[in-house]
């Protein structure tokens, strides 16, 4: 139970064990900025069975439910985008400090049973629920892995990649014009040879941007133009239940989002006093490495690919419900345990979670007497 009579003079908590505590008071003081009134005090109490640090959206969970909440018991006519955009600031706040999207907490407020969502962030106006009716009758389901390693975005490469990002959007906005702008795509990106790539790249040594951060932006680039690619590509397979195709197009993303791939962000990071990264553990690449492995020989098609922002939480499987038994599961905890007890000498036993797509935040009013 959390007592709020006064919550604007609350010191942030330093606690790390109730580091929840900090995402109420960046809802609560992103509130107080945006002149939201809190016309009493609150009792919050909070409850759930999502794994706190897995990398499942705990913390979006717990920001757009309690705005969900707020808004109904203070009248605020809060629209779903503006929830959204309210949870999303909570996180930005001095309390968390994690600069995230917008997609956890879109999925939390716009989620339908058996349905994926499908967001243009340019429009979200327009949100397009998504029917996985025809991929579960081809016999497939959707399984999470945890991998047991607490995550959390501010000890991962996410602020670093989301910086990256920003410093290649100011790239792309000082060396391509107008007209090319509408006509950039992955595949120009990476063309060497091409007007826009040549320019891009003048550009950076303009900006004493040197070869190897260059080619590190472009590669973050590439990765989140075909990701966009992918998702559209995943809609389109989806509605007739083309499970070979959404299983490629979910391998594809998970190796982007790997320690090899263009993103680069899976691993765990370690850094110093200063902030400097002195080791990176690929824990989530061993899990799915080990999953690919030993589903390798299957007669039918699986995809695997990271959850969240990386640093460790979850790998999300689609594949056949009849390859998921206890002796494979057994198998996979088993030479996952191995691994890591050899490479870092640590006991992680992973644990198993059906996935099931289902409705979004929503306020229940319970009347007593």
């Amino acid at each position: 139970m959390f007592n709020l009579n006064n919550v604007f003079d609350i010191p942030r908590t330093t606690n790390s064990q109730e580091s929840w505590r900090n995402y109420l008071l960046g809802v609560l003081s992103t509130a107080k900025e945006q002149n939201l009134p809190i016309s009493s005090g609150l009792d919050i109490k909070l409850s759930g069975d999502v794994p706190i640090g897995a990398g499942m959206s705990s913390s979006a969970a717990i920001c757009v439910g309690l705005t969900t909440g707020l808004n109904e018991l203070f009248s605020w006519s809060l629209s779903k985008i503006e929830i959204a955009k309210i949870a999303q600031l909570a996180e930005h706040s001095r309390f968390v400090g994690v600069k995230c999207g917008l997609l956890d907490q879109m999925a939390s407020l716009f989620g339908q049973k058996e349905k994926a969502v499908l967001i243009d962030y340019g429009d979200m106006e327009h949100v397009k629920p998504v029917s996985l009716d025809p991929i579960f009758n081809k016999g497939y389901k959707f399984l999470v892995v945890d991998s047991k390693v607490p995550r959390g975005l501010g000890g991962t490469f996410y602020n670093d990649r989301r910086d990256e990002l920003i410093e290649l959007g100011a790239l792309w906005a000082n060396a391509i014009n107008d007209k090319e702008k509408d006509h950039i795509s992955m595949h120009t990106l990476m063309d060497y040879n091409a007007a826009a790539f040549v320019r891009l790249k003048l550009q950076a040594k303009k900006q004493n941007i040197g070869p190897e951060s260059f080619k590190a932006l472009i590669h973050r680039g590439y990765h989140v133009l075909s990701e966009k690619q992918r998702t559209l590509d995943f809609v389109k397979a989806a509605e007739p239940g083309d499970v070979v195709t959404c299983c490629r197009l979910i391998n594809e993303c998970g190796f982007s989002l790997s320690g090899k791939g263009p993103y680069d962000i899976s691993g765990t990071v370690i850094r110093d006093d200063q902030g400097k990264v002195i080791e990176v553990r690929p824990y989530l690449d061993i899990l799915r490495t080990l999953m690919s492995k030993s589903l390798r020989n299957s007669l039918q098609s699986v995809g695997t690919r990271m959850l969240g922002g990386g640093g460790g939480g979850c790998e999300l499987l689609l594949m056949p419900e009849a390859y998921d038994t206890n002796s494979w599961r057994d198998k996979v905890a088993s030479k996952y345990r191995n691994e890591i007890k050899k490479l870092y000498d640590q006991n992680l036993d992973i644990e198993f979670y059906e996935a099931v797509p289902s409705d979004g935040a929503r306020v229940t009013v319970l009347k007593y007497g």
